[in-house]
This record gives C-alpha cells, structure tokens and sequence, in this order.
C-alpha cells in the first residue's frame, strides 16, 4: 500500500536542547511523516484505527497534508510529548 515513507524527528525547541533535557526535563517532538499512498479514503481509515494507540503512546495529535496535484502524496504531521515516546512508537516491532 505505501510506496514510501520517509520520517524525520526533530525537536521543537531547537536541537541546542537535545543537551540541556537532563535540566529541563521532557523536550516535545514533531515527526514528519511523507507517504504516497493507493487509496487515500483507506488508508485515512486504517490511519484513524490507530488513533487510540497513538495516544497512548504518547501522541498528541496529528495533522494531514494532501499534494493538491496528487491527492494521495498525505504529508502526516504528528505531536509527541516527549522525544523518546516518538522514538519508541517508530521502533521496528
């Protein structure tokens, strides 16, 4: 179904405070998140499905992008609340 995915993780805040979380705590993360995929009606469901999980992994929400020439190219912006819950949830299982 995806042709690709590509993710990125960065840090809110600015990557100068990857070091400084041991004095600030917790650092909240973006991933990005770009797929293409066969049937954006389906996947949008099986996408939905997961939302539970999501949150309680750590998710705090997400936001979909879709390429106005190619409606299913879905740019997926999700929130995290910790850098390390995002990590984790995109762990190969």
């Amino acid at each position: 179904m995806f042709y690709y995915i590509r993710i990125f993780i960065y840090i809110s805040y600015g990557r100068i405070l990857t070091s400084l979380k041991n004095v600030i705590g917790d650092i909240m993360a973006d991933v990005l998140v770009k797929i293409k995929v066969e049937d954006f009606e389906k996947w949008k469901a099986m996408f939905d499905n997961f939302d539970e999980e999501r949150k309680a992994a750590g998710s705090k929400g997400a936001t979909i992008f879709r390429d106005a020439e190619d409606p299913n190219l879905v740019i997926i912006l999700l929130k995290w609340d910790d850098l390390s819950n995002a990590q984790k949830f995109y762990e190969p299982r």
